[in-house]
């Protein structure tokens, strides 16, 4: 018995050792999924747009209009401003349309940023109403000829002739700043100025001198060299401002190169002084009262007022856009109606020019200019859109 139990436990072990768990079976390949990828980083950079502060479009249009308005001074090569508040003076009207107009000039000259002289300033905006424009500028000039200005391109008698319903004379001044250099040496300036071949009996030949060049070679030595005669001027001196002129002192850090439009060789001066900027000192307007008579007080008082606050290369044509200066034009300005009073070209033409840098040359000057006044034309143009 004991036996028999024995060998029947055996033969259960070794059934039940038998009996192994299956095998898990084989994956199919075939439709087995595969393992994704761990994801990698991207190495695509998304498109930025870039939007300019200023549109090239408006950019070259504020430049067109800069360049064919805007006359800088024969002494400095840049744009003249008021460093001093204008003060204006209206002679020829009844007292309150004079008052009106000196108003509208001062509204548009503090629209521009510009202070305006109080009461008691010094006058230096005379605006003129006259039915005899020439008598009343030979009166002037016979006074006090430098109220023409600096103008080399032109003879005295030129200068001093009115052609214009309505025409600006512009005295100007170089004004040192206060990183002026040291005062130029008066050495550093040698006379170029060619007054023609030498006539027997006659002590000059000024006809293609400024006024003040004519009366200064009517009264000071003149030397001959290599059989041309040639004015020696005086010292150049170093002041905080003085008058454009061929001979007038140098302001303090302006550099006296631009006299080399003038036949003067300068030496020694080879970098820019940045520490000089170009001022109105006066500006005398004269309207002809016979030749304005078809147009609105509005219009006028905003041409006046143009040319009171800023100079312009000329009034014998249509600006690059709309300008308050066609409005006398010899002729109609093409594609566009007569303006009625300043324009939006005009407002941001004054805005940037008293907005820059005084003491920029003119290559800053036209850039920050340009930038400045193209953003105000699209602003107004943004505000006028419905």
């Amino acid at each position: 018995m004991r036996t028999a139990g024995m060998i029947l436990v055996v033969a259960m072990a070794a059934a039940i050792a038998g009996q192994a768990p299956a095998a898990p079976p084989a994956p199919d390949v075939a439709t087995q999924a595969p393992t994704a990828a761990p994801p990698q980083p991207s190495t695509t950079v998304a498109p930025v747009t870039i939007t300019p502060l200023v549109k090239e479009s408006d950019l070259a249009r504020a430049r067109n209009f800069i360049d064919s308005y805007a006359a800088p001074t024969a002494r400095l090569d840049r744009y003249a401003r008021w460093n001093d508040p204008p003060c204006a003076l209206v002679v020829g009207l009844a007292p309150a349309q004079a008052a009106a107009i000196k108003a509208r000039v001062e509204e548009v000259a503090r629209s521009a940023g510009l202070k305006v002289g109080g009461a008691g300033c010094r006058t230096n905006v005379e605006i003129e109403f006259t039915a005899q424009p020439q008598a009343l500028v030979d009166q002037i000039v016979a006074k006090t000829p430098q109220v023409l200005g600096f103008q080399p391109s032109l003879d005295p008698k030129a200068l001093k002739t009115v052609t214009r319903p309505i025409q600006a004379w512009y005295m100007t001044a170089s004004r040192g700043g206060a990183n002026a250099l040291a005062p130029w040496n008066a050495q550093d300036v040698i006379p170029r100025l060619d007054l023609g071949a030498p006539n027997p009996g006659t002590t000059t030949s000024a006809n293609h001198l400024s006024p003040n060049a004519a009366q200064w070679a009517a009264t000071n030595h003149i030397e001959e060299a290599n059989g041309a005669r040639q004015l020696t001027p005086p010292p150049i001196l170093s002041t905080p401002e003085t008058l454009d002129g061929p001979y007038g002192g140098s302001a303090a850090g302006c550099d006296p190169r631009a006299l080399a439009g003038q036949g003067l060789v300068l030496r020694g001066l080879d970098s820019e002084p940045p520490a000089c900027q170009s001022v109105f000192r006066n500006v005398l307007v004269v309207v002809d009262i016979g030749r304005v008579q078809d147009h609105s007080v509005q219009s006028l008082t905003d041409y006046v007022a143009m040319l009171a606050l800023s100079q312009p290369r000329s009034l014998d044509g249509c600006m690059a856009l709309a300008s308050i200066i066609d409005l006398l034009a010899p002729a109609p300005c093409p594609g566009r109606d007569a303006p009625d009073g300043l324009t939006p070209a005009d407002t941001a033409y004054l805005g940037a020019l008293y907005a820059s840098d005084p003491q920029a040359n003119i290559t800053m000057q036209q850039s920050a200019m340009s930038e400045r006044m193209a953003r105000a034309m699209a602003k107004a143009a943004e505000a006028k859109a419905p």
